[in-house]
């Protein structure tokens, strides 16, 4: 595992930040896609000891599921989901990739512990895996992604919507062997159901903020405005022979270009291309860079509340 951590592609995830374009609105959300990597892992770490006091754990899915649980992330893509909108990829799919690639490091170093497990990491991200209880530790609706996150943006935001009981939902988690899946007792419902609200309130007040919904819908425009120029003969500043070059020219990108990319490769053309001849470009990114966003309102809204919000 600790091999698993030092790869290239999961050094990578230190940079790109966990809430995107969160730090526009809450300050403190500096925090990586590696640290909470790091956090979901000690999560199922902590079930899975919990669960080998109660039940037989074959040793190789326990690997499986702690590499899962560790690499969930390894193929996202920069701010969050924006990228994958405007460019129309899944991080999930380049997750597995590099997991199954024997071009990357994860992919050899997997491959070196065991032929097989690459297609078991594999399958728990795809939720193709059997026994499919563990594979739900790491993607469903309880699990350890879920759990970290919630609590650790709502640590680095300031937002205390996110704090539910985490300790009294380890203790209740158990596996329904029959039906091969996880539940919780009838002691967890109460800290489940606070667990719950508490991913409503992070959605309904940071995830889905005003001003971090502005800034993404900024940065998108931007990256539209670049393609469309790029697209039409005009100049777009960009580094040559890199993959962002292959990005503006709408062409894919191999799993190691995909890997050469994350945040700072997009501020860093953001930032040139405030001196862009294309006045939309130039403005946007400006605005994006001087943190000068749109005003957002409700499209239901009524008239007069929506003048005096402006």
């Amino acid at each position: 595992m600790m091999r698993l951590i030092d790869s290239f592609e999961f050094q990578r995830l230190r940079r790109i930040k966990q809430l995107g374009l969160g730090l526009f609105t809450y300050q403190g959300a500096e925090h990586s896609r590696f640290t909470h990597s790091l956090g979901a892992f000690h999560l199922i770490t902590r079930v899975l000891d919990r669960f080998s006091e109660r039940y037989a754990i074959d040793p190789h899915d326990r690997v499986a599921t702690r590499a899962a649980a560790l690499l969930h992330d390894v193929g996202h893509g920069s701010f969050l989901h924006v990228m994958e909108k405007v460019l129309d990829f899944h991080h999930e799919q380049w997750t597995v990739e590099v997991v199954l690639s024997e071009q990357t490091e994860i992919g050899s170093l997997l491959r070196s512990y065991s032929p097989a497990l690459p297609k078991k990491v594999a399958s728990i991200i795809e939720g193709t895996f059997k026994p499919a209880a563990l594979a739900q530790l790491v993607s469903s609706q309880l699990d350890v992604d879920r759990m970290d996150y919630l609590l650790r943006d709502s640590l680095m935001t300031g937002a205390k919507y996110g704090i539910y009981d985490l300790e009294w939902i380890i203790n209740a988690l158990a596996i329904d062997e029959d039906a091969d899946r996880i539940y919780v007792e009838a002691r967890g419902v109460y800290a489940v159901e606070e667990y719950l609200q508490a991913r409503y309130h992070m959605f309904r007040q940071v995830y889905f903020h005003r001003t971090l919904r502005s800034a993404e819908a900024v940065l998108r425009s931007i990256i539209r405005r670049a393609l469309k120029v790029y697209e039409e003969g005009s100049f777009v500043w960009h580094a040559s022979g890199t993959a962002f070059e292959k990005i503006l020219k709408h062409e894919p990108l191999t799993i190691s270009e995909h890997l050469e990319v994350d945040d700072s490769d997009f501020i860093f053309h953001v930032k040139q291309w405030q001196h862009s001849d294309d006045a939309i470009l130039s403005d946007l990114s400006r605005r994006f860079v001087s943190r000068r966003l749109f005003k957002a309102v409700d499209l239901d809204m009524p008239g007069d509340e929506r003048k005096a919000f402006l």
